[in-house]
């Protein structure tokens, strides 16, 4: 059997309680050792983030201190440029070679819109895909060439990344969180109480550093 390495990227602008149990339920369902987080250092979709970098891998650090299966990989940080996936998922599995699984997991959202990233088609030579589902349904079009890709490359035995090192799609069924990054900046910024939707390390640490009031 395979050993397993699993990554869950983002920005973590901030990490959340909703990034936290999607990584501990996904750890329990999938049988994972770890999940190592890797952030973002700057998103195609973003040429610039509201924060400087150290403030996110301290709330990272933060968030993550109680949990010893939840790591942090700052590959994309100490690329100091902007973050391709394609271009990440090759620097991993060149760095630890053919015989490991990778799994890259990815919210439902970005999977139905994954045609906009760069070499899309070729996630799939380097690693398996594990999917987050949507708490609502999906309303919007999507695209013929990822539908055919998704329904070619989906499996419901996970026992598959114990065997093969890439090439295949999950999707999860965990139950998500009704809390984003996007959300909590929007709530700081009017002042409205955000406590329950981050770890209260990561809530000090906000309101110590005055953090996202400006955005």
């Amino acid at each position: 059997m395979k050993k397993i390495i699993s990554i869950l990227g983002g920005t973590f602008n901030p990490i959340h309680n909703g990034h936290l149990l999607s990584a501990k339920r996904l750890l329990k369902e999938i049988h994972l050792q770890n999940i190592f987080l890797l952030p973002n250092n700057i998103p195609p979709h973003k040429l610039t983030l509201d924060i400087q970098n150290k403030h996110r891998l301290i709330m990272i650090k933060l968030a993550i201190c109680s949990f010893s299966k939840l790591k942090m990989n700052l590959l994309e940080i100490k690329n100091k440029n902007i973050s391709y996936t394609f271009e990440t998922l090759v620097k991993i599995r060149q760095k630890i070679g053919t015989s490991i699984s990778l799994i890259f997991i990815i919210g439902e959202d970005n999977l139905y819109e994954i045609n906009r990233w760069e070499n899309w088609k070729k996630f799939l030579n380097f690693c398996h895909i594990v999917v987050i589902p949507r708490k609502t349904k999906l309303v919007r079009k999507i695209h013929d060439s990822v539908l055919y890709w998704i329904n070619t490359y989906t499996i419901d035995d996970i026992s598959i990344f114990h065997y093969y090192s890439s090439g295949f799609i999950f999707f999860s069924n965990i139950k998500q969180e009704n809390i984003s990054s996007s959300k909590i900046r929007r709530y700081i910024k009017i002042k409205k109480e955000y406590k329950q939707f981050v770890p209260i390390k990561v809530y000090h640490y906000i309101k110590k550093n005055n953090l996202y009031l400006e955005l």
